[in-house]
């Protein structure tokens, strides 16, 4: 993932490892990025492998599941 440093993209990339980031509204920063992982294959797999890794870890239906289940739990708790 090669995402601009902006918005919620930083903690994204932080939280995952999942990516690389670059200066908004550059576009030779993002190719440079973008090149980067071209000439570095192993990088970029693993990228994508945390990348994965962490989307099945947080984001799968189960995961969020769990966490409706601890929020609403906590909501309950918290409302008496």
């Amino acid at each position: 993932m090669v995402q601009p440093d902006c918005a919620a993209f930083p903690e994204m990339i932080a939280a995952t490892g999942a990516g690389r980031l670059f200066e908004p509204s550059n576009p030779q920063a993002m190719a440079e990025q973008w090149e980067a992982l071209l000439l570095e294959p192993g990088v970029a797999f693993a990228l994508g492998r945390r990348g994965r890794e962490a989307v099945e870890r947080d984001y799968s239906i189960e995961a969020m599941a769990r966490q409706f289940v601890a929020l609403t739990e906590m909501a309950m708790v918290h409302s008496r």
